[in-house]
């Protein structure tokens, strides 16, 4: 039981300093996705934002979404790495994949901001992806953090998590993404 109390007063600490906007847009970001469901929703990230949009998908996937984690398949994204660079292995695959109407859910801490050496942005494989998506007449869903970025600016719906650090923002993307799927899950139920 007192693991138990541990773990919620962590959740509880963790989510209290989000915005009240944030559940508005939290409300949003449900409503899009589940209006996207009979589309492709891909799904991009890089380092730990991977691994939760990976599991992301593998959820929604089971909820009956059709879905395609950009950065599941490691031979492809290392082989564009050595032949195109980092920044292309998500533009690269949807400029294949990708259908007009399609949906992208990027994650990242860092939302796209310049790099410390000022001439890259964090995330700019993430960036370059959410661009061609919104070019090309899809619709973006954002998990970001510290202010959101350029991401912030582009995607359709930003849920920003207000922290730079990604032992903060990377668990409550994770919670985040459970929470929409309880509540998709709820909304088949229902249908």
């Amino acid at each position: 039981m007192i693991e138990q109390e541990i773990n919620t007063q962590y959740i509880l600490s963790r989510c209290n300093f989000l915005p009240k906007a944030f559940e508005e847009d939290l409300e949003d970001f449900i409503k899009k996705l589940w209006d996207s469901r009979f589309v492709t929703v891909f799904l991009a990230g890089n380092g730990g934002s991977a691994s939760t949009v990976s599991h992301f998908s593998s959820d929604l996937d089971s909820l009956g979404f059709f879905t395609r984690c950009l950065c599941d398949n490691i031979p492809r994204i290392t082989a564009l790495t050595n032949d195109r660079g980092w920044d292309k292995i998500y533009i690269e695959q949807l400029q294949k994949l990708y259908r007009e109407g399609d949906v992208l859910i990027v994650a990242s801490v860092h939302g796209g901001v310049l790099h410390e050496n000022g001439n890259k942005l964090w995330s700019g494989n993430l960036a370059e992806a959410v661009g061609f998506v919104k070019e090309n007449g899809g619709i973006v869903l954002a998990l970001l953090g510290d202010e959101g970025g350029a991401i912030s600016e582009m995607a359709d719906i930003s849920l920003v998590v207000p922290s730079p650090s990604p032992y903060v923002v990377e668990p409550l993307h994770s919670l985040i993404a459970h929470h929409i799927c309880e509540q998709i899950k709820g909304m088949i139920k229902h249908k």
